[in-house]
């Protein structure tokens, strides 16, 4: 059976090339390549930075921001009056 080379679509008899790619098939399947996740919710990229100073300074404000309570938190961890 016929296969594209470019993206491993499996053709019936009787094509010569890929409908999606254009290229010419060929009569073996393309190898067997370790596909790369793709991404998702696990890994978002938030911010690119073109130095590393613009990175460090990032990092630096990202943790002291991190490390401080958000005003939601803040309100819960404080005792409630009784009364």
């Amino acid at each position: 059976m016929p296969w594209c080379p470019e993206c491993g679509a499996e053709y019936r008899e009787g094509f010569a090339r890929c409908s999606e790619c254009g290229v010419a098939l060929v009569n073996e399947p393309p190898p067997e390549t370790e596909q790369l996740p793709e991404p998702g919710p696990e890994w978002v990229e938030v911010a690119g930075y073109t130095t590393v100073e613009e990175a460090r300074l990032a990092r630096v404000c990202w943790r002291s921001r991190a490390s401080r309570p958000s005003r939601r938190q803040a309100r819960r961890s404080q005792p409630v009056p009784s009364g």
